[in-house]
């Protein structure tokens, strides 16, 4: 669905619950998105999501190449400094399927070896993972944890799902940024906004409203087989005062 398909529809539909349909299929499409990344850029989008969540003073991409969408090695790929002057460090992946919980363990391993060598001199709060698929098991889960409880450090593993809700639900201008995703531009409105927006700009000074009977009549039908209906067509026609008219 392309986004000008979904102007105008809080027409004849409780606000919130459409907001939770067209929430899922942006969510969707960010995540598509995200997979279509390359590494270094999926790196930026991370540390620029976990820098405006967690409000870090200041982070230093460690594992990127500056000034080019090229990655590196080192550990962590990134590293935060925390207000109270500890150290975050960040870990990230775009594998998917193959050796995806090995590549989680190592890198907590490496993480946890930088933490616990004599030249490090900081002291280690955190470890984050950021993936780009779905496909950690919940055993690997719950060992990488606790592998990190053993040594006093937390884990937070963030995969592309909650990573991309997030996106949507808090941090819109990384979608703008880094996706090309323009959320913004998507105009959802509960009844009541939709009513005080249609009335400003649909000529209501003739009450009259003929001959569309079979319409109001179709999409009572459609409601009656699913959550969102969804209408088109070409400016002028009247989709505005049709929907008006339903739902007063």
């Amino acid at each position: 669905m392309k986004e000008a398909s979904f102007r105008g529809l809080g027409l004849a539909f409780d606000g919130i619950k459409l907001r939770e349909v067209i929430g899922m299929s942006v969510v969707n499409t960010i995540e598509k998105a995200i997979q279509e990344l390359d590494p270094a850029t999926f790196q930026q989008l991370c540390d620029q999501y976990l820098k405006k969540k967690y409000k870090y003073r200041q982070y230093t991409a460690y594992g990127k190449k500056e000034g080019v969408a090229k990655t590196t090695k080192g550990t962590p790929d990134t590293y935060f400094i925390t207000e109270e002057e500890k150290f975050v460090f960040a870990e990230y992946t775009m594998q998917t399927t193959n050796n995806l919980e090995k590549k989680l363990m190592d890198d907590i391993g490496k993480c946890l070896d930088v933490a616990q060598s004599d030249v490090f001199s900081g002291e280690l709060e955190k470890i984050v993972f950021c993936y780009s698929s779905s496909n950690l098991s919940p055993i690997a889960y719950s060992h990488a944890h606790e592998l990190c409880k053993a040594s006093g450090v937390s884990l937070e593993i963030i995969s592309i799902n909650a990573l991309a809700s997030d996106i949507y639900d808090e941090f819109l201008a990384l979608a703008d940024e880094f996706l090309y995703i323009h959320i913004r531009d998507i105009q959802v409105l509960s009844i009541e906004e939709f009513t005080e927006e249609a009335e400003k700009r649909t000529n209501t000074s003739n009450p009259s409203f003929l001959f569309r009977e079979e319409e109001l009549k179709q999409i009572e039908t459609e409601f009656a087989k699913s959550d969102m209906v969804l209408m088109v067509g070409n400016h002028g026609i009247g989709k505005t005062r049709l929907a008006l008219e339903y739902i007063t």
